[in-house]
């Protein structure tokens, strides 16, 4: 469970970092 809810926080953050560049 907690996994998932940390793969989902990077997952937007690479979505962000993606977005930045």
């Amino acid at each position: 469970m907690l996994t998932t809810k940390f793969q989902s926080h990077i997952q937007l953050e690479e979505e962000s970092l993606y977005s930045s560049n």
